[in-house]
């Protein structure tokens, strides 16, 4: 269902760190471009090499993150939680999503398709920073899980 109450949008978008930070005219416009999405456990919201269709917050529940290794095994990446944008980084780069991402417990999101998002992102450079600035936090955190798995 796509919001278009501006006072129902502050209620239905997930708490994070890039909404503490966002006006209240881009929440807005945010609100008018978002799908909310329920997944029963061990459903896939998007699978890793599939063609980026947007970003996902997820508003309650845990997603698992994982990708595929060599012979056929997946690795978890890390688990999250409502706050958090998945596919962010593949649907502003228009790559395919680098990880599979999977409900664990049932969870409810809100989908920004990748056409009306980077349209957002136009209209607010403000909020697009603040994007950069998370993306670079999430490649500091990947590089510290990989120099964590060389210690072991």
């Amino acid at each position: 269902m796509s919001h278009t109450q501006s006072e129902d949008v502050h209620l239905t978008m997930p708490r994070g760190e890039l909404f503490g930070q966002m006006p209240g005219e881009a929440l807005e416009q945010l609100g008018r471009i978002t799908v909310r999405q329920r997944y029963p456990a061990k459903s896939v919201l998007f699978r890793e090499g599939k063609p980026a269709s947007g970003v996902f917050l997820v508003c309650s529940g845990r997603v698992k993150l994982s990708l595929h290794c060599s012979h056929g095994r997946s690795l978890v990446v890390r688990f999250v939680g409502p706050g958090e944008p998945l596919g962010l980084g593949a649907t502003i780069s228009a790559r395919p999503y680098e990880l599979t991402a999977e409900a664990t417990a049932p969870c409810e999101v809100c989908f920004l398709p990748r056409k009306q998002f980077l349209q957002f992102l136009a209209d607010y450079p403000s909020v697009s920073m603040e994007l950069v600035k998370l993306l670079c936090r999430d490649v500091d955190g990947a590089y510290e899980r990989v120099r964590s798995l060389r210690q072991r």
